[in-house]
């Protein structure tokens, strides 16, 4: 059926990672913020699941919509043999790694900082603040980066096999 709209596939494509990242974003985004608002954290920790939460719904849904497309199961009527075939489980543990990655690289300097305060109150120090600053710098820029690469990769690899099945 969609492949008699009027519409290139290209676009069909890009509307369901909008439509995914975009419903995934809101609902995720006021969840984080209203439970930091709750915890009375500080604004910089809000921004940064705020932030984190941006780069995992943007790659999930990259990820899920770019491989759906480029490892389509066409011929299968049943939804959950589809998700438990090979593209079904590839997206699966594609997924969990940049999760992993993810929240490791963001939550790893955090967790050092804080172990960093407390130990301070002992008597030893293991993070400045500087320090800190820096390598949460590098975490966020670092993240940026693959969560970019995890939205724009599989969407292109998945634009590309669309195009292969209307010619």
């Amino acid at each position: 059926i969609l492949g008699l709209l009027p519409l290139h596939r290209d676009h069909i494509l890009w509307g369901k990672f909008a439509f995914a990242a975009g419903g995934a974003l809101i609902t995720s985004e006021l969840l984080v913020v209203l439970s930091d608002y709750m915890l009375r954290l500080d604004w910089s920790m809000v921004l940064l699941h705020a932030m984190t939460m941006l780069i995992l719904c943007m790659g999930l849904a990259g990820i899920s919509v770019g491989l759906g497309a480029r490892l389509p199961s066409l011929h299968q009527d049943d939804p959950s043999k589809i998700a438990a075939g090979f593209g079904g489980t590839l997206n699966l543990v594609v997924s969990m790694l940049f999760i992993f990655l993810i929240v490791v690289l963001l939550a790893l300097p955090c967790h050092l900082y804080f172990a960093s305060l407390e130990s301070q109150r002992r008597g030893f120090a293991i993070w400045t603040e500087a320090e800190f600053r820096a390598w949460l710098a590098l975490s966020v820029a670092v993240s940026v980066a693959i969560g970019y690469a995890a939205t724009v990769v599989p969407m292109k690899i998945g634009t590309r096999a669309f195009r292969a099945l209307e010619a």
